[in-house]
Parts: C-alpha cells; structure tokens; sequence
C-alpha cells in the first residue's frame, strides 16, 4: 500500500517537475528583465544628472565670460575717457600755448616795428641833421612824443578791454557761494593790482628807454657839433652825461624798490585780512559784553544813590515835623521830588556796538532835582516853629531868592 503511494507521488513530482522547472525559468527570466530595467532606470538618471551638470557647467562658464566681457567692455571706455580728457588738456594746452605765441609774435612783430620806425627816424635826422634847421627837429621830436603818446592810449585801451573781460567774468561768477565768491573778489583785485604794477612798470620802462633813446640820439646830434665846442664845454657835456646815467640807475633801483614794497605790501594785506576775519567775531563778543558790563555797572551807582537819597529824606521828614500848610507842601514837594528818576534815554536801546556812554542830558536832570531838594531843605529848616501862616511853594522860593522869612515875602504880595 505505502509502496504504491509512493510510486503514484513518484509518477506526480516527475509529471509536475517540467512545470516547475518551467515556472523556475520564468522567474528567472522575470528578476532578470527587472533588474535590466532598474539599470536602465539608474543608467537614464545618471544620464540626466550628467546633462543637468553639463548645463550648469555651461552657464556658469558663459556668465564669467559675460563679466571678462563687460570688465573689459569697462576698462576700455575708462581709457577712452582718460585717453579723450588728456586729447582735451593737451588740445586746450596746445591752444593756450598757440595764442601765447600769437601774442608774442604780435607783441614782437610791433616792437620790432617800432625799433625800425624809431631807426628810420634815428636815419632821417642823421641825413638830414645838416640840412635841416633846429627848430624842424624840434618838431619832429614833437611828432615822436605824439607817436609815443598814442602808443601809450593804445596800450591803456588794451587795458581798458581786459578790464571789460575781468568785470564779465566777475558778473558771470556771481552766482557762486558768497564766502567763495569774496574769496576770488580778493584774490582777482590783488592780481589786478600786481599786474597793474607791472603794466606801470613796464610803461616806466619803456618810457626810460624811450629816454634812453632820444638821449641817444641828442648824443649823436651833439657828437656832430663837438669839433666847433672848447674842451671845457665837452668836458660839461661829459660830466652832465655821467649825471644822467647815475640819475636813471638810481630811477631803476627805485622801480624794483618800489615792485619789492608792492609785493610786501599784498602780503601784509592778506595777512591782515586772514587776522582780522579770525579777529573781528572776539572783538564783538569782548566789546558787547564790556558794553554790557558798563550798562549794569551805571544802574547799579544809580539804584544806590536813588535809595541812599530816599534813606536820607525819610530820616529828615522824621526829625521836622511838620507844624503848618507850608511845611506839608514843602514835604510833599520833597516826596515828589525823591521819586525814582526815569528811565535814561539808552535804556531801551539794544547791544548796539555804535551806542556812546555820554548822558549829559539824563546827569543834568539829575543835577536840577538834586538842587531842588537841597533848596526844599533848606526851606524847611528855615520854617518858624509854630507859624501858622500859609505859604505857598512860590512864595518860599521868592523869599529864599530875596533873603527873606516866609511871612515877610508873603506880606510884600
């Protein structure tokens, strides 16, 4: 029986071994598509991970590139602009330059046009020193000092129109900064001053060598007359000379004297100017608070002397009393009188620096009520004890005038 089931199982493994071993391959074929999908799924996200660092790799190196590129994009336009604003200096250089130059030539081209006028005329006096009379060279020395004059309004005119320009540029700068603005004011007028000393010394100049020049050529006209002089008149004539000589060295050691001083001169100014900026503001300060000082100094001496005024007449109006109608007006009157005085007229006047501490109208008003009140004093003292007489302040004043008593004035009205 056993062996039968066991035979019968034996016939069934071996008929279901070819479905296991089917289903075994199956399995096997299923894990080993699954696991070549998983790789594929790895391998495709490898792949994408790898794209996503490429581009990211890719942009990065394109926006360093873009900042190389626009870096040097920058560096060149900031040395075309150093390059164009050093074109610009050394254009504006160039053209400074050029008008110097110009005014160079054209101050040359007119000295040198005035030397060979001058030689032409120096020329023509010598050819013609014989044969013309005296008094035409006078004339034409006449025609040479017109020359120069017009020369000189000329050159003042020029100095007229630099003037015009300084004027413009002045009123074209006015609306810069006040403090600025009087700044360059300051330093514009002493420019203007220095070069109007050099302009007056280069006139001077000129005018010497001007004197220079006739006096050369007097020379030359009297050198054409010697050999008719004694030789005690051109020994003269030499000694007058040398006199000369010294005369207009002693003029150009006083010119660049008088340049040396001009030049002291500014600095002083500026140096004063500097000093009393620094120093006006103290100097403000230290005059109002003195002035304040002063003020309170006076009202004090005043406020004393009212209340020692006071103190004395209370103690005298204690010690008279009164017995009739003229000692209560008198008293009355000295009360009125020892009021406080006003107000002096600089009371109300305010810390201004122009204010004087001279009051001869508020000392002689004090004078008159302190008059007044000695003379109401007196008054009283002379007053009879016991009279009764009515005496009005008029009558007192008369009887006081006159040396009388009270009554006595009283009577004779």
């Amino acid at each position: 029986m056993q062996a039968s089931e066991t035979e019968s199982n034996d016939k069934q493994a071996a008929a279901e071994q070819p479905e296991r071993e089917q289903q075994q391959q199956q399995q096997q074929q299923q894990q080993y598509e699954q696991q070549q999908h998983e790789q594929q799924q790895q391998e495709q996200v490898q792949l994408e991970y790898e794209q996503q660092q490429y581009e990211y790799e890719q942009q990065q190196y394109d926006y360093e590139l873009q900042q190389h590129e626009q870096q040097q994009h920058e560096q060149q336009q900031h040395e075309q602009q150093q390059h164009e604003h050093q074109q610009h200096e050394h254009q504006q250089h160039e053209h400074q330059h050029h008008e110097q130059q110009q005014e160079q030539q054209q101050h040359d081209h007119q000295q040198h046009e005035q030397q060979q006028h001058e030689q032409q005329q120096h020329e023509q006096q010598q050819k013609h020193l014989d044969e013309e009379p005296r008094s035409q060279r006078v004339e034409e020395g006449e025609q040479q000092q017109q020359q120069q004059q017009q020369q000189q309004h000329e050159q003042h005119e020029q100095q007229q129109q630099k003037q015009l320009q300084h004027e413009q540029q002045q009123h074209a700068e006015q609306q810069q900064d006040p403090a600025e603005q009087q700044q360059q004011q300051r330093e514009q007028q002493q420019q203007q001053q220095r070069e109007e000393r050099q302009q007056q010394q280069q006139e001077a100049q000129q005018q010497q060598e001007r004197a220079q020049q006739l006096q050369r050529e007097q020379q030359q006209q009297e050198q054409a007359v010697q050999h008719e002089q004694s030789p005690q008149q051109q020994q003269h004539k030499h000694l007058q000379q040398q006199q000369q000589e010294k005369q207009q060295h002693e003029v150009q050691e006083q010119q660049q004297h008088t340049g040396q001083q001009n030049e002291q001169q500014d600095e002083q100014q500026q140096e004063q100017q500097q000093q009393q900026q620094q120093q006006q503001p103290l100097q403000q300060q230290e005059a109002s608070e003195e002035r304040r000082e002063k003020r309170h100094e006076w009202d004090e001496q005043q406020q004393q002397q009212q209340q020692h005024e006071e103190q004395q007449q209370g103690g005298e109006q204690q010690q008279q009393e009164p017995e009739s109608e003229a000692a209560a007006a008198a008293a009355a009157a000295a009360a009125a009188a020892a009021e406080p005085p006003k107000k002096p007229r600089w009371a109300d006047m305010g810390d201004d620096p122009e204010d004087d501490f001279d009051f001869p109208d508020y000392l002689q008003q004090q004078l008159q009520q302190q008059q007044q009140q000695l003379q109401q004093q007196l008054l009283q003292q002379q007053l009879p004890k016991g009279d009764s007489t009515p005496t009005s302040p008029l009558t007192a004043a008369v009887a006081a005038g006159a040396g009388l008593s009270p009554t006595d004035a009283s009577s004779e009205f």
